[in-house]
């Protein structure tokens, strides 16, 4: 694995060779770097595209200057005193040119998550990708981005929160499994979205009118990204509306790791739409997600396909908090459908053809996954 240090980019990666650990024999090592001279990228480029021999020859001393130290293999692997990869795999653009010359360099299979960025797909086994890249003729268009979200984890992690929280309010009696939980993951300005005070108004009073109108007890987390003069407000509006939370997490204030655990125990999952790591861990639980987009918001095109994607695929609904200032609260589920497959198994079973033949290992044979029933009412 090549990382370029940054942590949405080592997740996917990580997730990617998580999945593959489900299924084969895995020795993992990292080569950590960074790209120094990035104005050489239009040099790198087109030397890496090059199909003229004395040309490309000039790509190894190329990445050797641009990019921080690390140990590049020699030309002939069978003389190094580590054996040579099966599989080299990196994420992010600063990663794309130390990935191809160490497959030229070991002829190892290699894969690259995300855009390409004017680099030749033909350099590459496979690019791996959460959205369809036109002319890429060996492209892996999966459901989702990879990341370090895993269902069964999230499940375990979620009954053994649920467990913990009826002991602690002295429930046990009642038991946990009787209440509904809905979870609540709040965001903040990112991604083209801002949010202003009138969009925390509506998201206060959707927490008010959904528990009110279907019984519910939220589960709450604001993040990193979350506006302290926005989370001391939902702090205070929490403080005065205790009776409808079962839990809450102010990032600011005391954070905690919870949103897996969150995603596992929820029955259905609202979250603010700035961040797609968040939307994509939600849509993986396979529970029915909402997201929530404040007055202003100006994505990217391809934040847009994001959304668009899983919309049409009723992966999940949209609303505005524009249109939730009043007190009132309807939105169907009636056409919701959760992903087929689990990721890790999806990520499998569409990188097997481009593994070589590799099968996987006879004792870690991946499980039937069944497709969860649809929640035909809000």
């Amino acid at each position: 694995m090549i990382s370029d240090g940054r942590p949405g980019h080592f997740n996917q990666t990580l997730g990617v060779i998580r999945a593959l650990k489900k299924n084969y024999d895995v020795s993992l090592a990292t080569i950590e770097t960074r790209l120094r001279l990035g104005f050489l990228r239009p040099l790198l480029r087109a030397i890496g595209n090059s199909r003229v021999t004395w040309l490309n020859a000039l790509l190894a001393p190329l990445v050797r200057l641009c990019y921080y130290p690390f140990a590049l293999p020699s030309a002939d692997s069978a003389t190094t005193s580590s054996p040579a990869p099966d599989v080299i795999i990196s994420c992010g653009g600063q990663t794309l040119y130390l990935n191809l010359l160490l497959a030229q360099r070991t002829g190892a299979r290699n894969f690259f998550l995300g855009s390409l960025r004017g680099i030749h797909c033909r350099l590459f086994t496979a690019v791996i990708s959460g959205l369809w890249i036109p002319n890429v003729s060996n492209l892996v268009e999966l459901e989702l981005s990879p990341g370090l979200f895993d269902s069964e984890q999230a499940a375990q992690a979620g009954a053994a929160f649920l467990a913990n929280l009826c002991a602690a309010s002295g429930s046990e009696k009642i038991g946990y499994g009787q209440k509904t939980y809905w979870a609540m993951l709040v965001g903040g300005d990112g991604a083209g979205y801002q949010f202003e005070d009138a969009d925390m108004a509506a998201l206060e009073a959707l927490l008010l009118a959904a528990s009110r109108r279907y019984g519910i007890q939220w589960l709450l987390t604001t993040s990193r990204r979350t506006a302290r003069r926005h989370e001391q407000r939902l702090a205070v509006f929490a403080a005065q509306n205790q009776d409808i939370f079962a839990y809450r997490v102010f990032y600011h204030e005391k954070p905690e790791p919870v949103v897996m655990a969150f995603l596992g125990a929820a029955d259905k999952v609202f979250a603010t739409e700035d961040s797609s790591s968040m939307i994509s861990e939600a849509i993986m639980s396979r529970k029915p997600v909402v997201t929530l987009a404040p007055r202003h918001s100006n994505a990217n095109d391809n934040y847009r396909r994001f959304l668009h994607k899983h919309r049409d695929k009723n992966r999940m609904i949209s609303l505005s908090l524009a249109e939730l200032a009043s007190d009132e609260l309807d939105v169907s589920f009636a056409d919701f459908r959760p992903l087929a497959t689990d990721i890790d198994v999806a990520i499998v079973e569409q990188l097997q053809p481009f593994l070589g033949g590799k099968e996987p290992s006879a004792d870690k044979e991946p499980s039937a996954d069944k497709e969860p029933s649809a929640n035909k009412e809000f």
